[in-house]
């Protein structure tokens, strides 16, 4: 019995690198791992939630969020403070209109009544 020739044989995988030191590591990973390996805090008594935990990284956008949220909130100041001006104004305007067409109605109402009266010169 003849057995046919072996197969070229598949190149033998790489060796897994070695672990990286732990000082190679970013510190943001770092503080990931410390955070998983960490033992969880007990509860202050039995059955309720656990603690919440401090944040522990604030991110780097952080401060320019809190300038725009800040510069959000002066607009928006801004914009209430025209909205009440302009309200206040629609009121008064509003207000003098009613009064100017009182005044008027009235001052209609009088010459009606003068001339609608015996001699006033209205009919011959």
């Amino acid at each position: 019995l003849s057995r046919p020739a072996p197969a070229a044989a598949a190149p033998a995988p790489a060796p897994p690198a070695p672990p990286a030191p732990a000082g190679e590591l970013p510190p943001e990973a770092r503080e990931l791992i410390d955070l998983a390996t960490a033992p969880p805090e007990p509860s202050p008594s039995p059955g309720a939630p656990p603690p919440r935990r401090p944040l522990l990284r604030e991110e780097a956008s952080a401060a320019e969020l809190r300038k725009r949220v800040a510069e959000a909130r002066r607009t928006l100041h801004d914009m209430d403070l025209r909205v009440t001006t302009l309200t206040r104004d629609l009121r008064e305007g509003r207000r003098d209109l009613w009064l100017q067409q009182q005044r008027k109605s009235a001052a209609e109402a009088g010459l009606s009544a003068a001339l609608a009266a015996p001699g006033a010169g209205g009919s011959p």
